[in-house]
């Protein structure tokens, strides 16, 4: 009876009913996975773009980032098909001016998920006005010129390009500099040199590169330094100082390539400022050589002072304000009903100049105006005098509303 146990065991292990049992068993195992799972929440990390809202028309963005790491938690099913591309964040750019800002990130969530985390939360961002300049091209000598050697007579055609770049960057910039390699100087003849940008600024060249000539030769190296005025003494009370010029503005020197790097510039004696009552030119020299360098030219030089006698200021206070271009059957009110008017000019005329002898009226125009209520700028009309330069307002606007019709 024993024996035939285990063939009895092999029979039901073999049979029909023990495979349809053992698959429905599977079945039901397979399929409480698949739903216990299908609704399991998990978090997943997206790479999203930005799209940057209501960008002001007449700047250039640059963002500091253009993608954020958004992190989500939501359904398992709804997670694994959802594409990076499906996603966008936003940043809205409205009423912001050239600058730099920091400016908050908007994420909506799909439904029925939810954001964990948004990295970064902010983005810097600077709006930028974008300008043409003409910079002057600047040949400089490679960089590894062997000691004694000199290059002479360097063009550059066309010696003027034209940049386009940010206002901001391209405003302390004047000049692009080129530089042929040694071997193409040795070589001799005109190469194409390709303008590059200064460190730290993007910008865009015509024409992109520039065709350079210069020749090579052993000899004492010559430079042109620039001339700097120098001033001793203060201006009388009544005077300040434009400008003081030398001319010629550079100095042709020669001398040990070893001194050039000591000396950037050349100084004139100084200019006694005191003893100026009006613009002038003062006859003087460099007043001093560098040690290792000689001039190549005569140390006399022009320096040309240009002064401005200093203004007085005088200030009319209570000017009332009229309204112009109003239909006759409405009446306006303005707030304020006065304004200050301050004149600028020589002292002796201000001393006893009267607002009859300006015939000043202040005025606003309300031709054309549908609104209830609006500010308007305040215009003055005066008779010109000599001696009084300007005419100022303040406040310069002010508000004007409709009383009746």
């Amino acid at each position: 009876m024993k024996k035939n146990q285990p063939a009895r065991l092999d029979d039901w292990l073999s049979s029909r009913v023990f495979l349809i049992v053992f698959s429905l068993i599977l079945s039901f195992v397979l399929w409480f996975y698949v739903v216990g799972n299908r609704n399991e929440e998990i978090a997943k990390t997206y790479e999203v773009r930005l799209d940057f809202l209501n960008p002001p028309a007449d700047l250039a963005l640059f963002p500091s980032v253009r993608t954020v790491v958004v992190t989500l938690n939501g359904e398992r099913r709804a997670m694994n098909v959802l594409q990076n591309s499906q996603l966008t964040a936003e940043v809205d750019l409205k009423n912001l001016g050239a600058g730099r800002h920091t400016v908050p990130i908007h994420f909506k969530a799909p439904s029925r998920m939810n954001v964990a985390q948004i990295v970064p939360k902010d983005v810097e961002i600077e709006l930028a006005r974008m300008i043409d300049k003409e910079l002057k091209v600047k040949i400089l000598p490679p960089e590894n010129m062997p000691e004694g050697y000199v290059m002479d007579g360097a063009t550059s055609d066309p010696d003027v390009v034209v940049a386009h770049g940010r206002e901001d960057q391209l405003s302390s910039i004047y000049e692009i500099s080129v530089r042929p390699t040694l071997e193409e100087l040795f070589r001799g003849g005109a190469w194409r040199i390709p303008l590059r940008s200064p460190s730290g600024v993007e910008l865009d060249f015509s024409p992109a590169d520039v065709t350079v000539s210069a020749t090579y030769y052993q000899g004492i190296p010559r430079k042109e330094l620039p001339v700097e005025v120098r001033t001793r003494g203060t201006l009388p009370p009544s005077l300040r100082l434009l400008s003081a010029k030398a001319v010629p503005e550079t100095i042709l020197v020669e001398g040990r390539a070893e001194a050039f790097d000591q000396v950037a510039k050349l100084y004139t004696e100084p200019i006694n400022l005191a003893r100026l009552s009006k613009s002038a030119s003062i006859q003087t020299k460099i007043a001093e050589v560098p040690a290792g360098l000689s001039l190549l030219s005569s140390p006399a030089v022009t320096v040309n002072v240009e002064v401005k006698t200093l203004n007085d200021t005088r200030d009319y206070e209570e000017i009332p304000i009229s309204v112009t271009g109003a239909s006759a059957d409405v009446r306006w009110a303005v707030e304020p009903a006065t304004v200050t008017v301050y004149v600028e000019g020589t002292a002796n005329v201000l001393q006893n100049l009267t607002l009859k002898d300006l015939e000043l009226t202040a005025f606003v125009d309300v031709s054309n105006i549908v609104a209830p209520s609006m500010r308007l700028p305040v215009h003055l009309k005066r008779k010109e005098i000599a001696g009084v330069e300007s005419v100022g307002v303040e406040p310069l606007t002010v508000k004007v509303t409709r009383q009746s019709q």
